[in-house]
């Protein structure tokens, strides 16, 4: 990603959140555990957020009502651990790679390239719309499995096979 974008998208942007999903899934933070027999398996909540992309991405399901609900935001991405940070920007080229993702954001490398910064808003503001909406998307679909089954998320390998399951399907 062109390092002039990827400074635009980094320097203040912080990601939404369906406020209901970041209330549901605190427990499953390290900074939330309180007993030492507990245990979290995300550290930050940007970290749980890359994965409910990945969910949510693989699973091809966008939540697209995000307007209606209430929104919580996080650590704003300048604040992110670098390999997080590297893993959000291989994430955002991943859209990317979707003809269809690159149309309806006008996130267009070949056209980008040339404009001026300020030109650049809309197109970064659209990608990171998508973004939080298969985010959130893999929040409904995490939320949805937690509901089912409590006990889904006592394990600590219970993440992983989440994920295999997604990537079955």
């Amino acid at each position: 990603m062109n390092s002039r974008i990827w400074e635009k998208i980094e320097k203040n942007r912080t990601l939404r959140v369906v406020e209901a999903y970041k209330e549901q899934f605190k427990t499953l933070l390290v900074e939330f555990q309180s007993s030492k027999s507990g245990y979290g398996k995300f550290g930050p909540f940007y970290e749980l957020y890359l994965f409910a992309f990945v969910v949510g991405f693989f699973s091809k399901y966008r939540f697209k009502e995000l307007q209606q609900h209430q929104l919580g935001k996080f650590n704003a991405v300048h604040e992110w651990k670098h390999d997080r940070k590297s893993m959000f920007k291989i994430y955002l080229s991943a859209l990317l790679t979707d003809d269809s993702i690159r149309n309806e954001t006008g996130f267009i490398f070949e056209e980008l390239s040339n404009k001026d910064i300020r030109e650049l808003d809309t197109p970064i503001k659209n990608l990171i719309t998508v973004f939080e909406e298969y985010a959130n998307g893999g929040f409904e679909i995490l939320s949805n499995e937690l509901s089912e089954n409590p006990e889904a998320f006592d394990h600590f390998l219970s993440l992983m096979k989440i994920h295999e399951d997604i990537l079955k399907e």
